[in-house]
């Protein structure tokens, strides 16, 4: 009698699609939210980076305090572009370089990346955790 059972239950396969399915869409949605967190940090670092690029060029050509100048440009680029959230600790640093005898300004822009919109899980559970994204852009004096 018992090994009847057995082998019936060995023979009955109702529910192994639902178990397969179940492990299957677990792989699937990691690689998706996974996949859609790195394009997002992805236009968020294209964001900084062209922000710098254009504070960097607004800045030496208007003169003046090209720090704050910097700050403010590329702080309002991010808010214009709608990612300034994203970027809650944004770190401008100018430096005065030579390049081959030519004056120029080079300026680096570090931001702790904050995670996607409607994420804050991934956040909260170490995902996001640490990742900085950097730019860097460089213009000679006039």
């Amino acid at each position: 009698m018992a090994t009847l059972t057995l082998d019936r239950l060995r023979a009955d396969c109702r529910g192994a699609v639902a178990i397969e399915t179940a492990l299957a869409l677990t792989v699937v949605m990691l690689v998706l939210v996974g996949g859609v967190t790195l394009g997002h940090a992805v236009t968020v670092r294209h964001v900084l980076s062209s922000a710098t690029a254009r504070a960097v060029r607004v800045c030496t050509v208007a003169g003046g305090d090209i720090g704050g100048c910097m700050d403010d440009q590329v702080r309002q680029e991010l808010i214009d572009a709608g990612v300034a959230g994203r970027c809650p600790d944004l770190n401008i640093e100018p430096e005065a370089i030579d390049l081959a005898g030519i004056p120029a300004v080079r300026v680096a822009a570090t931001c702790g990346y904050d995670g996607m919109p409607g994420a804050a899980w991934l956040t909260a559970n170490g995902v996001n955790d640490g990742l900085v994204l950097t730019a860097q852009a460089t213009m000679p004096l006039p």
